[in-house]
């Protein structure tokens, strides 16, 4: 497998506001995007890869109800994802989009989805993002939510996907998933060599954090990970310049090969995939430069991980979200029995 470049198509899509209005807004942000990808295949270099960000062809508008979500939502596949299958197979390169998707088996539920799109046109990765709920400001079902009917009705393996390719083993994780490491060493423990992960950032106290989270992500797990975000949203409730960009390729030490500003901008960069597999699967006797992922403790992480009993799975299997508040009801339970245990202490404990 020879060196290829990775692009990063940061734009600033319009926002779908109604159903009236869906169809035209995501074919404007898809003829842009279409328009992006064929500059970056034709003009930046080998592009083999082109990852979009989290929002990029439906926009974000809030507030809304679960039910105006889902009547907006789209089923996968839709005549967009055909869409991105054509893009894809005339500039020979895989493909990402992300949308919010209805699901015959739960018509009172949406699911924000990431999807991999290869030259041949299919769709050959789907993600469904797991952390949103206990984020406290989504209403989409992750899949752990609903975890038990799920694995029955996806498999195992649909949790944490990873789909070998020509260009490498590529794994999909979203936005606040990058906030819990366990994501991402996930899809590395299944043998992903490239981690895409859409995003949509906004300004925040918190984005140096996020910044670092990502670095790690790259670093702690030997993967190459390629962050794309949007550069802003137009005809939302939110200040277009509101939104910091940074789209963002890292490599498998956690340095950074090409990194983006703010506004609608096209980056690219090199990877070698070959060159990453040597390096993990090389032994040596002695020395920090071994992969850790070999040596990684799992069964004595299992145990403690077992014991803490944190976010529940099927917290929603029963009675699909309705708001914000049934997560804080959830959120709030667990943070009160940690301080009856005395595992969290409030300063007046102390």
């Amino acid at each position: 497998m020879n060196p290829y470049d990775v692009a990063l198509i940061q734009t600033v899509p319009h926002v779908v506001t109604s159903l009236a209005d869906r169809d035209e807004v995501m074919t404007r942000n898809l003829d842009r995007i279409e328009q992006l990808v064929g500059f970056a295949c034709n003009r930046v270099g080998d592009v083999k890869l082109a990852v979009m960000g989290e929002y990029s062809l439906m926009g974000q508008f809030r507030p809304r109800s679960v039910a105006e979500w889902i009547q907006i939502a789209l089923p996968i596949p839709n005549p967009y994802t055909e869409r991105l299958g054509r893009i894809a197979a005339k500039y020979g390169c895989y493909l990402t989009g992300h949308f919010l998707e209805r699901i015959e088996h739960w018509p009172d539920r949406y699911f924000n989805v990431g999807i991999l799109v290869a030259p041949s046109g299919e769709i050959v990765l789907k993600y469904h993002k797991h952390n949103g709920p206990n984020n406290l400001n989504t209403t989409y079902t992750g899949p752990a939510d609903i975890y038990t009917e799920y694995v029955e009705r996806y498999g195992v393996d649909a949790l944490f996907p990873v789909v070998d390719t020509p260009v490498g083993r590529i794994g999909m994780f979203i936005c606040g998933d990058v906030q819990y490491p366990e994501m991402s060493r996930c899809l590395a423990m299944k043998g992903a060599d490239v981690l895409v992960y859409p995003t949509a950032d906004i300004y925040r106290r918190a984005h140096e954090g996020w910044d670092a989270m990502r670095r790690a992500r790259a670093a702690e797990n030997h993967v190459y990970l390629a962050s794309c975000s949007v550069g802003g949203f137009q005809g939302t409730d939110r200040p277009v310049d509101g939104w910091r960009g940074g789209s963002v390729v890292y490599s498998p030490d956690g340095a950074t090969l090409v990194i983006a500003g703010t506004g609608e901008v096209v980056v690219s960069c090199s990877i070698d995939v070959e060159r990453l597999r040597l390096r993990k699967t090389a032994f040596r006797a002695s020395g920090h430069a071994y992969n850790p992922m070999v040596l990684m403790r799992s069964e004595l992480f299992a145990a403690e991980y077992a014991r803490a009993k944190r976010w529940p799975n099927d917290a929603f299997l029963d009675k699909p979200l309705t708001s914000t508040a049934d997560a804080g009801a959830i959120a709030r339970g667990i943070l009160e029995r940690l301080i009856a245990e005395r595992n969290l202490l409030r300063p007046e404990d102390a």
